[in-house]
This record gives C-alpha cells, sequence and structure tokens, in this order.
C-alpha cells in the first residue's frame, strides 16, 4: 500500500515537472526553439557525436557562423542555452571557450539601425500620396 502511494506521488510530481517544464519557453516562440534544437540534434547525428560538450557546441557555432551574422548567431546561442538546459540538464552558459568565441566573433559588427521617419516625411506621405492606392494606410491606427 505504501509503495503505490509513492508511485501516485511520483507520477504527480512527474506530470506537474512536465507541466512547468513547458512554460519554460513562450508559446509564441516554440516552435523556433524546437527547429533550432532539433538542427542542432541533426547536426550532432551527422558527426556522429552523442554527447554535448564544449567543444561541439563551440564547433557547431562556428559553423552557424559561416551562414548567420553575429547578431543571428547569439540568438542561436540562447536558443540552443534555453533547450540543452532543458532536454539534456546541459548549461552551455558555463562554457567559457564558447561565450569568448561569441564575444569575439561580434567584435567589429555594426547593428543595422532602423529607418525612422521624421514627422515631416509622415506630414508629405500624408499628404501626397494617392488615396486610392495608399487609403488603408494613412487611416490605420498606431498601436
Amino acid at each position: 500500500m505504501e509503495s503505490q502511494k509513492a508511485e501516485n506521488v511520483s507520477k504527480e510530481i512527474v506530470e506537474e515537472f512536465e507541466v512547468a517544464q513547458r512554460k519554460l519557453i513562450p508559446h509564441k516562440s516554440k516552435e523556433f526553439y524546437t527547429r533550432e534544437y532539433d538542427k542542432f540534434c541533426e547536426w550532432r547525428c551527422s558527426k556522429n557525436v552523442t554527447n554535448c560538450d564544449e567543444k561541439f557546441v563551440m564547433a557547431y557555432l562556428s559553423q552557424m557562423s559561416k551562414v548567420y551574422k553575429p547578431s543571428s548567431l547569439w540568438c542561436t546561442y540562447s536558443k540552443l542555452k534555453k533547450m540543452l538546459k532543458i532536454k539534456e540538464n546541459v548549461d552551455i552558459s558555463k562554457f567559457l571557450l564558447v561565450t569568448e568565441y561569441m564575444k569575439s566573433n561580434s567584435v567589429g559588427d555594426e547593428a543595422k539601425k532602423s529607418w525612422v521617419l521624421q514627422r515631416k516625411e509622415i506630414e508629405e506621405f500624408m499628404l501626397k500620396a494617392p488615396d486610392l492606392t495608399y487609403l488603408l494606410v494613412k487611416i490605420k491606427p498606431v498601436r
């Protein structure tokens, strides 16, 4: 009877843990996080790597740096960090070489600034842009 209670309690705890764990990744971003983790797992599988240590994470990020700009690579790192912690209980933020690699990869990278319309330009658009084409844009409320 006592072991049955322990089994029920442990099942409840496991279920509650899984519910709480699902909340760690924002619902809207879950697909992106999962996709990034899956790409990493496929890469690991293609290299016949079963574990997740510093040199493999750094090699993966190094390979991704040939495709991604540093800002996007930081996003990849962030998603991997969260997913590896959840799925494999590996904290890559403690991989000092990986962190140093990420920092050194970002040196000299300048972020693109978004173009912002000035008040004068907005007024000019509102007055000169043809209503037939741009009426919905002109009346759309700003959030």
